[in-house]
């Protein structure tokens, strides 16, 4: 901690960049993260070796500022190659900053809205479909807004307790495409934008019980990209959400839970296909806390 509300901090940590990416696997109200932490962030999340700088300004309601100076290695907005062709960039990579803030509600009711958004001066990837090589280099950029409002109904062991949480982030590539395998001369200019978001609330319906709903939205105002040579919008996926939790104890929780995924291809570049498919899955989790273990975050 440094003087005048300032921290920092250095080393490889989840970035603070929106709700739920600094949140470890364990302290999740579902069995998975939302569809637009995966493709944005990566399965790991926004995970990396970098610096970051916050600082808590003097004022009545919590506020907290941060900014970030990342290695850039993510692959959902920092994806890097860096070999075989790709452009090679020395780290830093990866920029991203974020507010918080949260006024008070009283002794029962919290909530805190937030913003938040970074640039990436190297996204790099490559694919192969149909026999042919594809390849990316760029860079990229988003930005987004997340909120959480929380209720503590003061009940035993969380009966009557409410969480509401959402997220919404847009992402732009503004990228060089080559098709190596038909050999055509320099590099096509194209730009991808995609956005998501997700609402989930969970409340405690009887000690150590909790039920949850959750919405996920891929390509929810953009799912712009390039098939070929041309331009196109892939539409819009859906994933519906439910879960059912039982807490035996303070570090141990059993969860089942149910998706219906109505998807669209194309979320992704190299991806460019409109097929449509609908899937259902099914999760069955117990998971438990070992050892010693920090206080959670808001």
């Amino acid at each position: 901690m440094l003087p005048a509300g300032l921290q920092i901090k250095a080393g490889k940590f989840l970035s603070d960049v929106g709700y739920l990416n600094k949140q470890h696997t364990h302290d999740w109200l579902f069995a998975d993260q939302p569809w637009l932490h995966e493709y944005f962030f990566g399965a790991e999340g926004l995970n990396e070796v970098g610096v970051q700088l916050s600082w808590l300004p003097p004022t009545e309601t919590y506020l907290r500022l941060g900014v970030e100076v990342l290695q850039g290695e993510s692959e959902g907005i920092a994806s890097y190659i860096g070999e075989d062709g790709f452009a090679e960039t020395d780290g830093p990579r990866l920029f991203t900053g974020f507010a918080k803030w949260a006024p008070d509600l009283g002794q029962n009711h919290a909530v805190q809205f937030g913003t938040f958004g970074g640039f990436s001066r190297a996204f790099q990837q490559e694919d192969h479909h149909d026999g042919e090589h594809l390849s990316w280099d760029g860079d990229a950029w988003f930005a987004g807004l997340d909120f959480v409002y929380k209720y503590d109904a003061g009940g035993a062991y969380g009966r009557g307790n409410f969480v509401l949480q959402g997220e919404y982030i847009y992402r732009q590539l503004d990228l060089d495409f080559a098709e190596d395998d038909h050999g055509h001369a320099g590099h096509d200019h194209q730009e991808w934008k995609q956005d998501g978001a997700y609402l989930q609330a969970v409340y405690g319906f009887a000690p150590r019980w909790n039920a949850g709903l959750r919405l996920d939205v891929l390509g929810l105002f953009n799912n712009e990209g390039y098939d070929h040579d041309d331009r196109e919008d892939f539409g819009t996926s859906y994933r519906y959400t439910g879960q059912i939790a039982f807490a035996p104890s303070e570090f141990s929780q059993i969860r089942l839970q149910a998706s219906y995924m109505d998807q669209e291809h194309g979320h992704g570049h190299g991806h460019g296909h409109d097929d449509h498919h609908d899937a259902w899955m099914f999760v069955l989790q117990f998971s438990t806390s070992l050892g010693v273990h920090g206080a959670h975050a808001f």
